[in-house]
């Protein structure tokens, strides 16, 4: 959704400090924009000590008062979620898993990485389409490789890597086990269990 398009709903941006929450929201005039509203709701001390909320109904309250102060009606609004609060992590799944699916097995891999209670976070993901990559006759691996990277992918987890493909993800720093069987489940539970042996060069030639 674009953010101030002729099209797009009204959207607040929700700023939750330490000390305070502050609200905006602008709309579009031409090669401008103009503040539609605004509100700064203070916040009692100790709600939130040292980037950590200690009190979470203090926070909605706070936030339901400078809507209502505000005087805005959108039903739409942007948070910023700082980088020390975000896990972010790739795995492989097979092409034709249903999205039900695919959020068992990314619940799955939460449960192992986030050092909190799963019902106490906001769980989101990205299905990164790799046919093209697939299908391609040159070249694929080191694609593959490196959509992972771009990707803030720390390890990956495969059956096969050639040559080039190890080298673009040793260079990003990713640690590849390439010999890796079974379902993804199973992958990740011998990971988790630190059965998984990383490897020091690829399994396969180039073109396999």
């Amino acid at each position: 959704m674009k953010l101030f398009g002729t099209k797009s709903p009204p959207l607040m941006g929700l700023d939750i400090g330490s000390s305070s929450i502050r609200l905006l929201q602008l709309s579009r005039h031409g090669n401008s924009y103009r503040i539609d509203h605004f509100a700064i709701e203070s916040l009692p001390p100790g709600v939130i000590v040292q980037k950590s909320v200690q009190d979470v109904l203090a926070i909605s309250d706070a936030i339901q008062s400078a809507v209502r102060n505000s005087g805005s009606s959108s039903k739409y609004c942007a948070v910023a979620v700082s980088g020390s609060a975000v896990f972010t992590k790739t795995i492989s799944l097979p092409a034709n898993l249903a999205e039900a699916d695919i959020e068992s097995q990314v619940q799955i891999e939460a449960n192992q990485y986030i050092p909190y209670p799963l019902d106490e976070i906001s769980l989101d993901f990205e299905v990164l389409d790799n046919k093209e990559n697939a299908n391609a006759l040159k070249g694929a691996g080191i694609q593959a490789a490196s959509m992972v990277s771009d990707k803030s992918a720390e390890v990956l987890l495969t059956g096969y890597c050639g040559p080039k493909a190890f080298m673009t993800l040793e260079a990003a720093k990713i640690r590849v086990a390439n010999d890796v069987e079974g379902t993804v489940e199973d992958a990740v539970k011998a990971f988790n269990e630190e059965k998984l042996t990383f490897a020091e060069k690829a399994n396969v030639e180039g073109q396999w």
